[in-house]
């Protein structure tokens, strides 16, 4: 029982400490060009095309489907300004195209009679008549046609931040809007410190093996607070998962001694090749950020702070032993706890488990209605507090960081009324000795 479990518990927190899973964000960010159901920006009408010609799939990636419904099994996906034969077409406004040695239907708006060109594209997206999202899936479209085009990548990254900074704009003039994801104040210190460095350091806190891909400000009329957009690319370990854009948006305030930053928004995702190499710089720099030492604090509003208190003292795990929720000892006499600490305004957190242990300070705090309590890191991760069900003594905790801390715990004020299972002296010396 020990050392399974040690083993099992040591494996989770090696590979969990190591993920960043969670995606926050209240806005919706840009399509990776994975999705086919944005329409091109000059869709082709049915009359426009003879079955006896060829069309052009005009959609960033279009789906081949069994059959003429958006519900069909798809077939196979076909890339933008492929060539392809319509064999039949359905009343319905799908036709039966063949691309290549694959047969599908696919919906006729998504079909074209001219091959896409990068110039049409970029005429969209440069139309002022035409709504934000269409501009910008218009010049998404023309990256993914030519990636290394230099035009195209550079309205592309203006439209991205465009269309995030309206979002961005839409949730500050909202009466009623949610309080800011994440909310920390930051004060870097340094010859070469500046607002910019200060905060680029601080987005960056907690990214493995990442590199900055754009970074855009932009001040706000009404207030002296400026808005930020970033992408970052995150480099995982190789052969594990695939690299994922860190994509941050809020405002900020103040100088390098005291900045005041809000990420409002934050999405963490596989990018297609095409925007990966749209948003990276014309001639990446290599320069790294000035050293200086940054302290960052994290700023709870009271009504975070109310959702808390409830939770503060000590929380030890629970496992099923013999039919019985118990108190499982390691050999080494831990087991696995978690502490929540409320100040003034900020909260802190501790989690332990045998010999491993994690801190961090709370950024933000998110409650729902059925009574759960989400607590945030700046790095992305949660530590998800859910009510007790069946048996009132017992809540739920999820930490997306450590995978075996998962699972049900008991207050210390009830931590008396379960038992407490110790291993044998024979599981701790195969523990601590190995097998024999």
């Amino acid at each position: 029982m020990g050392h399974s479990q040690k083993n099992r518990r040591a494996a989770g927190l090696a590979v969990g400490v190591c993920a960043l899973a969670l995606v926050l964000g209240a806005v919706a960010f840009v399509s990776t060009g994975k999705s086919p159901q944005a329409g091109p920006p000059e869709a082709v009408a049915e009359a426009q095309v003879d079955t006896s010609k060829r069309v052009f799939i005009s959609g960033t990636l279009v789906n081949l489907r069994e059959a003429a419904s958006p519900t069909a099994t798809p077939v196979k996906q076909v890339p933008l300004a492929t060539e392809c034969a319509v064999e039949e077409k359905a009343a319905s406004g799908w036709w039966r195209v063949r691309c290549g040695d694959v047969q599908g239907w696919a919906a006729a708006e998504f079909l074209s009679s001219e091959k896409p060109t990068v110039e049409a594209f970029l005429a969209a997206a440069e139309d002022l008549k035409r709504p934000l999202k269409q501009r910008f899936d218009a010049a998404l479209r023309a990256v993914t046609l030519e990636p290394t085009h230099a035009a195209a990548r550079e309205r592309f990254w203006r439209l991205f931040v465009e269309q995030e900074r309206a979002s961005l704009e839409e949730l500050l003039a909202k009466q009623d809007a949610p309080l800011p994801q994440l909310h920390a104040t930051a004060s870097c210190e340094g010859e070469e410190t500046s607002v910019e460095s200060c905060l680029m350091s601080v987005l960056e806190n907690g990214a493995r093996m990442a590199e900055w891909y754009r970074f855009d400000f932009a001040p706000q009329e009404q207030t002296p607070r400026r808005l930020f957009v970033s992408v970052m690319l995150e480099k995982p370990i190789p052969q594990i998962e695939s690299p994922h854009f860190w994509v941050r948006a809020g405002t900020f305030g103040g100088d390098a001694q005291n900045l005041d930053v809000q990420v409002l928004a934050a999405s963490r995702y596989v990018p297609s090749d095409a925007m990966r190499l749209a948003l990276e710089p014309e001639k990446p720099s290599n320069e790294k950020l000035p050293l200086f030492s940054k302290q960052l604090e994290g700023v709870l509003s009271e009504e975070a702070l109310q959702l808390l208190r409830p939770l503060v003292g000590e929380w030890t795990q629970l496992e099923r032993h013999d039919g019985k929720l118990s108190i499982v000892e390691y050999c080494d006499s831990q087991v696995v706890t978690i502490s929540l600490k409320v100040g003034e305004s900020s909260a802190h957190v501790h989690i332990e488990g045998g010999q491993d242990e994690d801190d961090f300070e709370v950024m933000g705090v998110q409650g729902a209605k059925d009574g759960s309590v989400v607590l945030k890191r700046w790095t992305g991760e949660t530590l998800k507090y859910t009510l007790p069900r069946a048996d009132k003594r017992v809540s739920g905790w999820v930490y997306s960081a450590w995978e075996s801390i998962n699972g049900s715990f008991v207050h210390a004020t009830n931590k008396k009324d379960f038992p407490v299972v110790a291993p044998t002296e024979e599981e701790c010396k195969e523990f601590f000795d190995g097998p024999q």
